[in-house]
This record gives structure tokens, sequence and C-alpha cells, in this order.
């Protein structure tokens, strides 16, 4: 069934005054029968097909029959069984966590969070009534996302957004319902988004019997606003003004061996950001591939390899794909090193790194020592949630509860797997290590004193599930590895 609806569309009305005193003069004043009655035409046998898989636009002017035509493809399908959904007609708890309200689990809830624009991890955590009124009507584009149905359906399509927010909600949900199949009904009297939203159908109707039904040949084209975005190089104090590191989980604090901040720049205004900073000493993935070479030449390493810190983008412009083609722009620009590599849990789930030209890498990693393992056995006697050792809040709930000779046991064995993590991000001789040995050395000594440094060092010590991702630089020769050529 291609074809999801195919009718002549006849759709019209009589009216007939209600006589009262006002109406009798009005009808006298300007020469008409109070008791005729009028037939208003607003479609007259219009022919529309709608296609599986089709962006439909219905624009023109107010009052003109826009809305009518919609319900009437609405009913129709309906009665025809089709699986729809009505984004005017969503209701939402204003008390309900997004991340919760939507998809079976953590991955499927961060897919449609990201098609619909909020893939931001301050934004996921947040309640419905925290939304902006453009975050909201992601979030219904997302709640339509998790239902399966088969066709969208919404009125009044953007009309109360700025207009920049509503060409970038077009873009991207157009983008997401080819991408998954689906089919898009949208009505709306605003003709700026057409661009954007790229209808494979377009229906114009205005005042009276005018109407015109398009078919158009579908192209693949980016959004509008990507035409005004330029790439260069920013600093810090740009980076920090433009207001884009509160869009972002990490601390606005400048990151420790910061080397560039590559931006996005629309109209003046810094909407996009990626910081890059000098490498960890060790890596296994990074061993693997480079066949250890970096392991004998730690001068080498921080002049040819640079890591991505985080990549932020404005929320406004989330959806668009801006992330991955700033990230590719500095790839290709002079900027970029010889390796540039990104160590991330995000990119088990959002791919938008290789989207920008990096290659993932997969090998069999080392068994945890069995210290480790010791460490963890232990934690989860004492009733530790495995699952929440990424929260430091949550960490020191259950530190609090131990007893200080419970204490004694745990902590020694949290710092020794703590200073192999400060290792790997500092030299021995760094300011940072020597603070960091300061800490541990107290909280070893007074393990009950030191409870929030031990909460955040457990939350550090307990590995998330990483993905590692690397560029090779074509413009560089990489002898020293057969799998660069490979991967």
């Amino acid at each position: 069934m291609n074809n999801l609806f195919d009718e002549e569309v006849s759709i019209q009305f009589t009216t007939t005054a209600t006589v009262t005193p006002r109406t009798v003069i009005a009808a006298e004043v300007f020469g008409l029968g109070i008791d005729d009655e009028k037939e208003f035409k607003i479609y007259d046998k219009t022919r529309v097909t709608v296609e599986k898989g089709d962006v439909v636009f219905i624009t023109g002017d107010s009052g003109g029959g826009k809305s009518t035509l919609l319900r009437r493809i609405k009913e129709s399908m309906q009665e025809r069984g089709i699986k729809l959904d009505v984004l005017n007609d969503l209701t939402f708890d204003p008390e309900e966590v997004i991340l919760e309200g939507v998809g079976k689990d953590f991955s499927e809830a961060l897919g449609i969070l990201t098609r619909s624009g909020l893939g931001d991890a301050f934004l996921m955590l947040r309640k419905y009534k925290q939304l902006s009124d453009g975050q909201k009507y992601r979030y219904a584009i997302a709640k339509m996302l998790a239902t399966g149905s088969d066709v969208w359906f919404i009125d009044e399509f953007c009309a109360t957004l700025d207009r920049e927010m509503a060409k970038v909600i077009a873009f991207s949900i157009q983008k997401t319902a080819r991408m998954l199949g689906k089919t898009i009904i949208v009505a709306t009297t605003h003709g700026d988004i057409e661009h954007d939203l790229n209808p494979s159908l377009t229906i114009k109707k205005n005042f009276g019997e005018g109407v015109s039904v398009t078919r158009n040949k579908w192209e693949k084209r980016p959004c509008s606003l990507m035409s005004d975005i330029t790439f260069r190089i920013a600093t810090f104090e740009e980076y920090q003004k433009s207001g884009l590191p509160t869009f972002h989980y990490k601390s606005a604090r400048r990151p420790a061996g910061l080397i560039n901040i590559y931006a996005a720049e629309w109209k003046g205004v810094l909407v996009g950001a990626m910081l890059l900073k000098y490498p960890p000493l060790e890596l296994q993935e990074r061993n693997f591939i480079t066949q250890k070479y970096y392991t004998k030449n730690y001068k080498e390493l921080n002049k040819d390899v640079e890591t991505i810190s985080r990549v932020v983008i404005n929320p406004k412009f989330q959806g668009i794909g801006l992330a991955p083609k700033l990230m590719n722009t500095y790839f290709n620009s002079e900027h970029s090193r010889k390796i540039v590599e990104a160590v991330s849990v995000m990119a088990q789930y959002h791919p938008f790194n290789e989207r920008a030209g990096m290659k993932r890498i997969e090998i069999d990693r080392k068994k945890e020592t069995k210290h480790y393992q010791d460490m963890i056995e232990l934690l989860e006697k004492w009733e530790f949630d495995m699952s929440l050792l990424r929260s430091g809040r949550y960490n020191f709930s259950c530190l609090e509860k131990l007893t200080n000779g419970q204490l004694v046991e745990l902590v020694p064995m949290i710092m020794k797997e703590y200073r192999k993590v400060v290792a790997l991000y500092s030299t021995a001789k760094s300011s940072s290590r020597q603070s960091a040995e300061k800490e541990i050395a107290e909280a070893e000594k007074n393990p009950s004193e030191s409870l929030r440094f031990i909460s955040d060092a457990l939350k550090r010590v307990k590995k998330p599930s990483m993905a590692y991702i690397v560029w090779f630089n074509p413009r560089f020769e990489h002898d020293y590895t057969k799998a660069a050529a490979t991967i």
C-alpha cells in the first residue's frame, strides 16, 4: 500500500445569517438577503495523493482551509486503520524527566532524543516543565518517534517558534522521518520553512478555491542556516563569552593541556566548538594501531597526536549535522595534527564522530587486575549498586553508612586504583599529580574525614565502557602502523 491517501477532495459548507436587529441592518447596508443561503467552496475536486514516506507541506493564507484538509486526510487514514500520531493532541506530565519519557532503555532513549535535537546531557536530565518552548516542541517530536506510528500529523507547525528554530526543527524532522521511512503531514502559514522541510508534496491553499498541488523531486540538501556558518580557530575567552560552556556537562574551566578551539560561527556568534588537548600518555587502542610507537616516543606523541576533549553545539543548532561538519572541516584544515583521537562514552550510542570521518577501533582489552576485581567484590558485598558508581553523590551516601573499620579496609583499595587514573592523565612532576597525591595520602590517613574526595575518586575509578575513535590525517605518512591503512 504505497498510497496512504488518494482522493478527489471536495469540501464546502453553507451558511445563513442569524436574524438579529444588527444582522438585518447589515444586510440592508450591503444589499444582502438576510434569508439567503450562501455556499462556500474550500476545495472543489482537488486531487490529493499522499504516498508512503512523503513529506507533505500544506501552506497558504490563514483561514484558507489548511487545517480542514489536514483533518480530512487524518480521518481517512484513521478509517483505514493506519497507525498515526497528531502532535497537537499529545499531553505531557510537567514532572517527567525527559530521559525517562521515551524508549525502552537508555540506548533507545538517547537515540530518540538525539534525533529530536535533545542530545545534550543536561537537557536529557531536565523535567518537561524546565524546557523552553523550542525544547518542548522537540520533545513532542521525540514522543511521536517513540510511539512507532507510521504517519505524523502536525497542525500550525512551528508557528510559535522563532524562525531560526523553526527552520532547524523542519530540517531535523524531515531528515529523521526519511531515515525511518515515516510520513509527515504538516500545515502552517509560514512559508519560510519550505526549503528546510524539503517537501515531496506541496499544497498551497489560499482564500476561496485557489489551490495548487505540486509533487517535488526530492534532493538531499543541508539546512539553510548552514550557508551562514563559517569555521575558525577561536580563543578560550571567546568560547567562554559565547555561552557554549553552559551547554556541556563538563566543567566550564579551561581543560588541562588545551591546544586548540575550533569554532562554528553564525552571524558573528559562536554556535559550536570543538576543544582539543594533549593526549593521555597511554591508551591500549592507540598502542595497538601504532604498534606501541608512542610508548617509546613521548615527545613525538605530543607533537603528532591531539585528543578531542569535547564538542559543544548550541541547542538551537542541534539536529542539522553541525557537529560532524565542524569536526570534518577541522580535520581538513591546516590546523589538524597527524592523529586526532577521542575516548568517549557517548560514542557508543551516538555516531557523530564517525559521521565526521573518524573510525572506531575495537580491540580485546586487558582483563581487569585481581586487585580491581577484589575492590568491586567488596563494594558488591556491602551493597553498592555498580550501575550507580559513576555518581559521586551516590557513592557518598553509601560510604557514610560504612563503619570506620570498613572504610579502613576499602579506602586503600580505591586509592590504589585512583593513583592509576591520575598517572594516566598527568606526569610525575606535574602540580596536578602532586596535589592529588596529597589528597590521596590524607584520605588513607583519615578516611572518615575525606568522604567527599573518596566518593569522587571512586566515581573515576569505576571504569565506564568507552569507545576509542581515531582519524588519520592523509597529509602525513603513517609508516609505523599497518593498521592505519586498513581501518
